[in-house]
């Protein structure tokens, strides 16, 4: 218990939403790194502004479809796909996930 609040304490003076301990502490390391990018990412995202946007790429991964969806020009969702780093959070994911699920690295 001593140990899950110095986690916690450690989190709110770091403002970071995400932590993951496990007995490689190296692999903690990695993985807490790859989440604290992940959280970079999504907080640049404005959840007012960007909400429909990203949920339409989550949907859908090619912007022209976003883009017939919304109603939107091709070109200002190619760029929005750019300046949310669309692709980035994806990837970022991926390598996420591997990290979590393979024991091996």
């Amino acid at each position: 218990m001593t140990e899950a609040r110095s986690f916690l304490t450690e989190l709110k003076s770091a403002n970071d939403r995400f932590y993951v301990t496990i007995s490689d502490t190296e692999k903690s390391e990695v993985i807490n790194n790859a989440f604290r990018v992940y959280q970079g990412i999504i907080d640049d995202w404005q959840v007012d502004n960007d909400f429909e946007i990203v949920s339409s790429f989550l949907e859908n991964t090619d912007y022209k479809i976003v883009a017939e969806k919304l109603n939107k020009n091709r070109s200002l969702m190619w760029k929005r796909e750019k300046s949310l780093r669309y692709k980035e959070y994806v990837s970022l994911k991926q390598v996420i996930y591997y990290l979590g699920h393979n024991h091996h690295v």
